[in-house]
C-alpha cells in the first residue's frame, strides 16, 4: 500500500537496558531494526523511522527519520509522525515498536487489510490475551487534530487511553499469538528470547 507509512518507533531510553540503541540488538542473523523493517515491508512501500535525537543519527541516510520534538513521551512521537505523514500525503500510519522482534508474519496484512473501509481508515490497534497492544496500532492522518487536542491541550499521555478517546478498533489475534507482541524491555527479556532455539524462533515468526 502506498497510502500508509509505515514507522518504526525507536526513541525510547532503554533506561532499563542501560540505554543502548535497541534497534541494533540482533535476533538471529538479524537485527531488531531490520526484523521489524521486513515485517512493515510485506505491506508497504514508505517507511520511517521516529528517533528522538535527529543530529547525526547514525540511521540518517539509511531511512527517513522522523525527529520525536514534543516532551510527551511516546504519544508526542505518534503525533509527529502523523503530522510528518499528513505533510507527505499519506492517510495512515502503521506504528510498531522496534522492540517487538517476535510479530507474527500475518501482523501488517491483519492491520492494514482490516483499517480499510469503504476507501477510508478507521484507527485500529492490536488485542491480544485481554490486552491491547496500544503502539501496535493503525492512525489515520484525519484524526491527527483530535489527537493533537488530546495530547497537547488535554494532557493525555496514555496510549490506551487515546485509543479509547478516537474510538478504535480492537484486532483481536488469538493465544497462539501470546509471546509474539512481547517488548524486549530488559537484557534478561533479550537473552531469554535469544536462548530459544532456531526452530522455535521460525515458527513463531511465520505464526
Amino acid at each position: 500500500m502506498t497510502d500508509i507509512l509505515g514507522v518504526i518507533l525507536c526513541g525510547g531510553k532503554a533506561s532499563r537496558f542501560g540505554g543502548i540503541a535497541k534497534h541494533a540488538l540482533t535476533l538471529g542473523n538479524a537485527s531488531f531494526l531490520n526484523i521489524a523493517d521486513d515485517m512493515l515491508r510485506q505491506e508497504l512501500s514508505e517507511i520511517a523511522l521516529s528517533v528522538k535525537h535527529l543530529k547525526q543519527h547514525s540511521l540518517q541516510h539509511q531511512y527517513t527519520l522522523i525527529p520525536d520534538t514534543e516532551d510527551d513521551g511516546v504519544a508526542g512521537a505518534i503525533l509527529d509522525s502523523l503530522e510528518f505523514a499528513k505533510a507527505h500525503n499519506f492517510s495512515a500510519i502503521l506504528t510498531i515498536p522496534v522492540d517487538t522482534p517476535l510479530l507474527p508474519k500475518v501482523f501488517t496484512q491483519r492491520m492494514t487489510r482490516a483499517a480499510v473501509k469503504t476507501n477510508s481508515f478507521s484507527p485500529i490497534c492490536a488485542f491480544n490475551y485481554e490486552r491491547v497492544h496500544g503502539l501496535h496500532a493503525l492512525w489515520p492522518t484525519s484524526y491527527y487534530q483530535k489527537l493533537k487536542a488530546l495530547i497537547t491541550q488535554q494532557g493525555v499521555r496514555r496510549i490506551s487511553t487515546l485509543h479509547e478517546c478516537i474510538g478504535s478498533q480492537q484486532l483481536h489475534f488469538g493465544p497462539e499469538y501470546d509471546a509474539c507482541f512481547l517488548n524486549i524491555n530488559t537484557p534478561e527479556a533479550y537473552e531469554q528470547i535469544v536462548r530459544t532455539s532456531e526452530n522455535q524462533h521460525n515458527k513463531i515468526l511465520k505464526g
